[in-house]
């Protein structure tokens, strides 16, 4: 294998983590979560930046405000 197929294959597998992380978030709502804080839930675990997208989502209207307090109460439980 080149270095070309071995990193293909190894984004493939990211895609594929990040995508049933993605599932399983989204399995725990009863509504539609932003990619961008499905993001942030996965990579990154910080939950002031959860909170700040949360927020904006909330000011965008993505997120109602009950749903984003739903987010930040469930963070913990969402570690990945």
């Amino acid at each position: 294998m080149n270095k070309t197929e071995v990193e293909n294959m190894l984004l493939k597998k990211e895609i594929k983590r990040f995508k049933n992380s993605k599932e399983k978030i989204k399995s725990q709502f009863g509504f539609n979560i932003p990619n961008y804080i499905i993001d942030e839930i996965i990579n990154n675990n910080n939950y002031d930046n959860l909170c700040s997208l949360v927020n904006l989502a909330v000011i965008q209207n993505r997120l109602t405000k009950e749903q984003g307090i739903i987010i930040k109460h469930k963070y913990d439980n969402l570690k990945f």
